[in-house]
């Protein structure tokens, strides 16, 4: 009788992909969004993939303050910075995100390495509506109930049972609106 034992050697850090939030609305949660993939793991495998938000307030604060991300599916995670902290306009936040595989931590963070920074700003007037379809330019089971968000914001709505959306209280500005 043979017994075979194998090791993995798990060299490769997850990846975290991420477009960076500059402008949040004062006194309400901020959503973010970020797709964390890994070579191995995944949410659901022993170790998890897991990922987190380190946040913090103040234009020269360091991030230490941290709460795990919640995995959506399709590699896509959500993060939350509180109430608290988005409570004031004019507000300077500085974040990062992380993401572990059990064997590897990556930080996703500016190219020099400083964490991302968004200023907390009253809420915007405009509105943003919009249908979202399948490949085959049809409102299909798959559809209805996508998480859409205007990149570089907090802003995030899901799509109703005929695939529409609305993003309201939206700053004016040009956005890439991603489902």
């Amino acid at each position: 009788k043979f017994t075979t034992v194998a090791t993995v050697s798990d060299v490769s850090p997850p990846s975290v992909f991420h477009q960076p939030v500059f402008k949040a609305t004062a006194s309400t949660a901020l959503k973010l969004h970020a797709r964390v993939f890994d070579n191995i793991t995944t949410p659901s495998t022993n170790p998890p993939l897991v990922s987190k938000i380190f946040y913090c307030q103040g234009a020269s604060c360091d991030p230490t303050t941290s709460a795990t991300g919640t995995s959506l599916g399709g590699g896509f995670f959500a993060f939350s910075i509180p109430t608290s902290t988005i409570s004031v306009a004019n507000t300077v936040v500085r974040y990062y995100l992380q993401a572990t595989d059990g064997s590897n931590i990556i930080n996703f963070k500016q190219a020099d390495s400083s964490p991302l920074q968004l200023t907390v700003q009253a809420a915007g007037a405009s509105t943003i509506t919009g249908t979202v379809k399948d490949g085959n330019d049809t409102c299909s089971a798959g559809v209805q109930g996508a998480l859409v968000f205007a990149g570089g914001t907090g802003f995030n709505a899901m799509t109703d049972g005929s695939c529409a959306f609305t993003l309201s209280g939206i700053f004016v500005g040009t956005y890439s609106i991603l489902a």
